[in-house]
């Protein structure tokens, strides 16, 4: 078994950022969910909420962020379609590699299909 961190490691940059840019191109609107993430993260880093309350805050936006897409899982593909040019050259997946990332699962699932990677430990929203 290997176990592999996705972001900047088998991905060259960070995949839920290049998918929130990808994203406003398909609907400018999901741009009002900046200062919503900007404002919880600086809260969290000055020391004024703790990290479970800025997970159910992202919980609660990445919700809210999908529901404004009428097909999800489409995008999701037309975005992997298009990035999985930066899975990086030197990464050769093996049946039983483990990603751990904090990035959604809904980016997830579609990339660890296309690279036959079954084992992934990520950040769930229902």
């Amino acid at each position: 078994m290997r176990v592999f961190d996705f972001d900047n490691t088998i991905y060259d940059g960070e995949s839920v950022i290049d998918f929130y840019l990808f994203s406003l191109r398909r609907n400018p609107k999901v741009a009002r969910y900046v200062p919503v993430v900007l404002y919880h993260l600086l809260r969290y880093k000055l020391g004024r909420t703790t990290m479970a309350d800025l997970e159910q805050a992202g919980r609660k936006h990445a919700a809210q962020y999908l529901s404004s897409f009428d097909d999800p899982e489409g995008l999701v593909r037309d975005f992997w379609d298009g990035h999985m040019r930066k899975i990086k050259a030197w990464y050769h997946p093996e049946k039983d590699d483990v990603i751990v990332t904090a990035s959604l699962n809904l980016i997830m699932d579609e990339v660890c299909r296309r690279l036959g990677v079954q084992h992934c430990i990520c950040s769930v929203v229902d």
